[in-house]
């Protein structure tokens, strides 16, 4: 049991199924990223009247880029969390989705969640963090 400093709240760990210290799993502090964006954050191209959204004007880099590169700065994990306009939700699971499960094969190191960043009626945005199971996608 620890007592968080941040916010004074009990934190209390138990392992079930483990009946000596020596045989509980070690915990640690683990460095990521819950709101990293790729290409497939589309951005609004102001050229067109409406604005057209494409990919690649919000962010740049691939997934397995953004994995790699969180790898060399030292993060054990990350959120893939893209966001965009109509069609936001397409985009994600027809494209977005399935280059995260390319990037989790060829950066394998780094722990890679699926998600995606909403926007809430406070003009401010949200990220949601999607569990990795069978039907994550």
């Amino acid at each position: 049991m620890f007592r968080c400093a941040c916010c004074c709240s009990l934190i209390v760990l138990a392992f079930a199924g483990h009946t000596t210290l020596a045989e509980q799993p070690s915990a640690e502090w683990l460095a990521g990223d819950h709101h990293v964006h790729s290409r497939y954050s589309v951005g609004p191209d102001y050229r067109f009247d409406p604005p057209a959204y494409r990919i690649g004007l919000h962010g740049r880099y691939t997934i397995p880029k953004n994995a790699y590169l969180a790898s060399q700065y030292g993060l054990s994990w990350m959120v893939s969390t893209d966001h965009g306009g109509r069609n936001h939700a397409k985009m994600n699971l027809e494209q977005a989705y399935p280059e995260l499960l390319l990037s989790r094969k060829v950066v394998p190191n780094v722990i890679q969640f699926f998600g995606f960043e909403i926007n809430t009626p406070g003009a401010d945005h949200a990220s949601i963090i999607v569990p990795r199971t069978y039907d994550e996608g």
